[in-house]
């Protein structure tokens, strides 16, 4: 399933990645909807198995380059090309219990030893046309990768951190409800003329910033107040 939401600038690309035609995810897809956002940080989610290397890197490539920037989040599986596409990310997310999978590149094959070493030969540059990007984002050296790939190597939540594949857990439990009450109380009194804007956006920053939870309820008091001091 893909899907995307302009509005909030975000795109969820859950399913196997290859030909629309066949009920997959293609690259044609996200160039639409990023095309929608042209200047907005796209967050771009992310549950998938993998699938075609071709459409996979045309996907990379396009949300690598959207203007705005994406920050990518992985909400369950980044397995084989979900695993390259994730490193697209300006930021890369994953949430505590994802799990994250990297191996070689993959095709069947039939026909004699000659045509089937041909095969061989082409899984090579496939894979060839991907170590660059895992080495450089991941910061592993290349022939510690090609160990990691031939392995199958599976990461699951901290180990994702550690291996380079992304900066941050995703630890959020969804809406802010505390913060978006402030935000809607401090906009009917700067609309009021109360306050100005710039001392809001002021406290709001610093509320975001702190690990302590009384900046909250004290910026939510003195916006009610200012609020109330209208209404009398």
């Amino acid at each position: 399933m893909f899907s995307y939401d302009a509005k909030k600038a975000e795109i969820r690309i859950y399913g196997v990645i290859g030909d629309p035609e066949w009920g997959m995810i293609g690259a044609s897809e996200v160039v639409d909807a990023l095309a929608k956002m042209e200047g907005k940080r796209v967050a771009a989610h992310i549950n998938s198995p993998g699938g075609d290397v071709d459409e996979g890197i045309t996907m990379f490539n396009a949300l690598k380059k959207h203007p705005g920037g994406v920050d990518t989040i992985v909400d369950g599986l980044a397995a084989s090309m979900g695993s390259y596409l994730m490193l697209a990310g300006k930021k890369r997310k994953v949430s505590e219990n994802a799990l994250v999978m990297i191996h070689n590149p993959m095709t069947m094959a039939w026909g004699n030893s000659i045509e089937l070493r041909k095969t061989a030969d082409t899984l090579d540059k496939y894979l060839a046309r991907m170590l660059p990007v895992y080495s450089k984002r991941t910061g592993k050296d290349v022939e510690d990768l090609r160990v990691l790939l031939d392995a199958e190597t599976w990461y699951v939540g901290q180990e994702i951190l550690d291996n380079g594949f992304a900066d941050e857990i995703d630890d959020s439990d969804g809406a802010d409800f505390v913060m978006t009450g402030i935000k809607k109380i401090a906009a009917k009194s700067i609309e009021a003329g109360n306050a100005p804007t710039a001392l809001f956006e002021k406290r709001t920053k610093a509320i975001s910033q702190s690990i302590d939870p009384r900046p909250k309820l004290t910026a939510a008091k003195v916006a009610l107040m200012q609020l109330q001091a209208e209404e009398i």
